[in-house]
Order: C-alpha cells, then structure tokens, then sequence
C-alpha cells in the first residue's frame, strides 16, 4: 500500500491543491483533527481492497473499458473529501 498511497496522496494535492490544503489544515483542529498522512493511506488501503472484491464496480460504471489510475485517483479523492466532511461534522 505504501507507493499507492503516496501515489494517491501526491495526486491529490497536486490536481486538486485548494482542497487538500484545506482538508490539511482542518484536519489540524484542536478538537477534530485526525492524522492526515495516515487517514490516506488507510483509504486507499480501504478503496483498493473494495476494488479486488468488486465493491466498486457501480462507481466506476461509466469509465472507459477499463479502470485507469486516474479514475482510481479521482475516487480516492472524492472518498478522502467524504471522509473529511463526515469527521468534522460529527
């Protein structure tokens, strides 16, 4: 899991560098904060092990024939700013 989570984690901040800065910095909350490092590697972990079981085949239902990296990518992001909304709303 180490060089795809690095992968995801480098993707993410890379394609989509407002949000993840945002979620970096939120994530730091004295009250909320969680370990941002470590929550990606665990979703990615978590999302790719959806993929091998076939969990995810609705999600990426409408891709070209087969599943790219960057589909893969783009989920991971969507899954993370999920996550991200859900902690700190609860």
């Amino acid at each position: 899991m180490g060089v795809l989570s690095l992968e995801n984690l480098v993707y993410f901040s890379e394609s989509h560098t407002k949000l993840a800065q945002s979620i970096l910095a939120a994530s730091n909350h004295p009250k909320k904060w969680y370990p941002f490092a470590v929550t990606g590697i665990h979703l990615t972990k978590l999302l790719y092990e959806f993929m091998l079981k076939g969990y995810l085949k609705n999600q990426f239902y409408n891709t070209s024939s087969s599943v790219s990296m960057d589909d893969f990518n783009e989920f991971y992001c969507y899954t993370f700013y999920s996550f991200h909304r859900f902690w700190i709303k609860h």
